[in-house]
Parts: structure tokens; C-alpha cells; sequence
């Protein structure tokens, strides 16, 4: 359809055909509830043997309805506050403890 041939009648019809749903499969990767730990920021010339995770274990609160999905987290002892900006897949390793 040419952008001569769009009138009020079928606008809708072609706002459809040029904007469609892209229904990507989210991965969600971790439940409200699970206990993770978050990876630990890595400088240059830091030991490489060293663990890449926090000891420190955390509880998934929320997960965002973001691109890509995001988990909001909070401590699992202690004053149990909510930690402050979101975290990726990527960023958070499931743990058993």
C-alpha cells in the first residue's frame, strides 16, 4: 500500500501492519523468593584466582518487566533493606544457602 492510498478508514489496518507485536520469549531466569548472590566487579590486575561472587547472600523481591528482564533485590540478614539499582541474569548466580 502506497502512503497516497491511507485514508482515516483503513489508518488503523496499516498502523497494525507497520508496527507489529514482537513476541520475544522473556527469559526469566530466577523466582520471587530465591536466594542469589551477585557478581563481584573485577579490576584490571586483580587476583584472578579470587572468587567472582559476593560471600553476602541476597533475596529476589521483584522482577521488572523490562528488556531484558531485571530483579530488584534485598539482603537476606541483617536490616534486610532493599538494594539500591537493578540487577541483569547475568549479574546474579542462584545459591542453595
Amino acid at each position: 500500500m502506497t502512503p497516497s492510498q491511507v485514508n482515516k478508514s483503513n489508518e488503523d489496518v496499516v498502523l497494525h501492519t507497520l508496527f507489529k507485536q514482537i513476541n520475544k520469549k522473556i527469559n526469566i531466569k530466577f523466582q520471587v523468593g530465591d536466594r542469589v548472590r551477585i557478581s563481584e566487579y573485577r579490576y584490571t590486575f586483580n587476583d584472578k584466582y579470587n572468587i567472582n561472587w559476593t560471600r553476602e547472600v541476597f533475596i529476589i523481591t521483584r522482577i521488572l518487566n523490562t528488556q531484558p528482564v531485571t530483579y530488584k533485590i534485598r539482603e537476606l540478614v541483617g536490616k534486610k533493606e532493599e538494594i539500591k539499582g537493578i540487577f541483569y541474569n547475568e549479574e546474579l548466580k542462584k545459591t542453595a544457602f
